[in-house]
C-alpha cells in the first residue's frame, strides 16, 4: 500500500519502505485429546459454582462428536 502511494504521488517516508520487522516464531506443542478423553469430558459433572462450564463443555464436545468443522453457536440456542 505504501509503494502504491509513492507511485501515485503521495508523500511516503522512505524508511517505511525499507523497514524489516524482526518477528520471531515460537514453536508450540500441540496436544490432541483421545476419544476416551473427550467421552470423559462429556460426562464430567462440574460443581454447582461453575455450572456455566456445562454449556462450554457441550459446545466443545458436540463439535467433535458431530465431526463437523463448521459449527454455529446459534444452533445451540
Amino acid at each position: 500500500m505504501l509503494r502504491w502511494g509513492k507511485e501515485n504521488g503521495y508523500k511516503v517516508n522512505p524508511e517505511s519502505l525499507t523497514f524489516k520487522a524482526n518477528i520471531q516464531t515460537i514453536r508450540k506443542t500441540v496436544t490432541f485429546l483421545t476419544y476416551e478423553e473427550i467421552e470423559l469430558l462429556s460426562t464430567y459433572n462440574f460443581p454447582e459454582s461453575k455450572t456455566y462450564l456445562d454449556r462450554v463443555r457441550d459446545v466443545f464436545c458436540l463439535h467433535f462428536k458431530k465431526k463437523s468443522f463448521v459449527f454455529r453457536y446459534s444452533c445451540m440456542k
